[in-house]
């Protein structure tokens, strides 16, 4: 039915119930994927691999995935491996590799499709093939041909805006490709985000965008990341960002979950950062581990407002729901409810949760279990940790907006003293 968002919750679902379920894994890689999603796609089947390095079923998965990132040779390294693992991948690899080598091959669906025979299977191809056209501009499409051409092989020059040298590609966000770059009049190192074609080519929706972005660039505070101009040319819409030091917050968790000190020590630069940012009128909506940069003991927020922007322009234009992050999302933002100060202490509460344990409270995004608040205490997922700061964190998860914490510092250092 192409409603690859609930789907996606199903396959999350059957994994909470089944973690080692390789099909519910390949089905929630293939639906993040087609919502658009495929750096998402790429860490849970890395972080899958990992565990299972002879999984067939996520390596095959997987190649898409690369594929969907415009690096079809680590596609094709990976069917290779899907198929001296199991025989059923056989005629995916022996097609990507007539594919690589330029002779005729057959489409390749997304993994999962059965032989339907021969009649059966060109019906179905000539159906995909004309749904995928009449959707050319939906979500699922993340850039357009030449940024795919780009982030392949490199970023070239002429692709920059006046006055910026880009040094190298970071990589293909739910924004569009993020850069980093030379401001060549300041001499300085900034981090160039060109929006993706949907937001940047419709008129209607860039005069919106511009005016949020503009909005978070009025913003200063030690703790957020700083929009230092808006470019606009022939090559696109640029952001131009502070080149921040360090590593997400999300790449530091992949490590290992952060001591207690640790965490209250970014949870109360983060609250620092959303409060001076409520105080502006400014609400983040997609706060997540991912949006915060920590370099040592500084932390800094990113993306206020910004990335939310461009989830709404997207869900709008292709009639699909793909805003936000469900893991960390406030029930009523995912209802689509007036969203406030509170949406962002809720997503903070599940950064900390997953700061401390590992992972976030509700990892399946699942509306029903934040409603009912289905989550299992801090203190039992990480033993040792006083039951001070089950109640603590439990007062942010809180489903009804008011009942949570008054402010992201009020949340912070309640946890700190739980946590003393």
């Amino acid at each position: 039915m192409r409603r690859f968002e609930p789907s996606a919750e199903d396959a999350r679902r059957a994994l909470e119930l089944a973690p080692r379920d390789s099909r519910a894994r390949r089905v929630l890689l293939d639906d993040l994927v087609d919502l658009g999603r495929s750096n998402e796609a790429l860490e849970l089947a890395d972080r899958a691999l990992k565990d299972d390095p002879r999984d067939a079923q996520t390596l095959a998965a997987r190649a898409r995935v690369w594929e969907s990132l415009g690096k079809p040779e680590q596609g094709l390294a990976d069917l290779k491996a899907a198929a001296l693992l199991d025989a059923q991948f056989d005629s995916a690899y022996q097609d990507a590799r007539s594919r690589a080598s330029g002779a005729p091959s057959s489409p390749r669906p997304r993994s999962g499709v059965v032989w339907l025979g021969a009649v059966g299977t060109a019906l179905f191809f000539f159906a995909f093939a004309l749904f995928r056209k009449r959707g050319e501009t939906s979500a699922r499409l993340a850039l357009r041909a030449e940024d795919h051409d780009l982030l392949a092989r490199g970023a070239r020059p002429d692709a920059a805006p006046k006055g910026f040298q880009l040094l190298r590609t970071l990589g293909q966000g739910g924004m569009g490709i993020v850069y980093e770059a030379m401001d060549v009049a300041l001499q300085r190192p900034v981090a160039l985000k060109k929006l993706r074609a949907e937001v940047a080519d419709n008129p209607r929706e860039r005069a919106r965008f511009l005016k949020e972005a503009r909005t978070v660039a009025a913003l200063r505070h030690p703790n957020i990341v700083q929009i230092h101009a808006i470019h606009e040319d022939e090559g696109g819409l640029f952001l131009v960002f502070e080149k921040v030091p360090g590593e997400t917050l999300h790449e530091r968790l992949g490590r290992c979950p952060l001591p207690p000190a640790e965490a209250v020590a970014v949870l109360r630069q983060v609250a620092q950062a959303l409060d001076y940012a409520h105080s502006e009128g400014v609400v983040h909506q997609d706060l997540k581990p991912a949006n915060v940069m920590v370099a040592g003991a500084h932390a800094m927020v990113m993306d206020f407002g910004i990335a939310r922007r461009v989830a709404e322009t997207l869900s709008a234009l292709s009639k699909a729901e793909v805003v936000g992050t469900p893991a960390y999302m406030a029930p009523e933002q995912e209802l689509g409810g007036r969203v406030g100060p509170a949406a962002d202490i809720f997503a903070l509460g599940a950064c900390a949760y997953e700061l401390i344990c590992g992972r976030p409270p509700f990892p399946s995004g699942s509306m029903m279990m934040k409603v009912q608040r289905v989550f299992r205490p801090v203190s039992e997922m990480a033993p040792g940790l006083p039951r001070a700061a089950d109640a603590v964190i439990a007062r942010a998860l809180e489903p009804e907006p008011s009942a949570r914490w008054p402010s992201a510092a009020a949340f912070a250092e309640a946890l700190a003293r739980a946590l003393s």
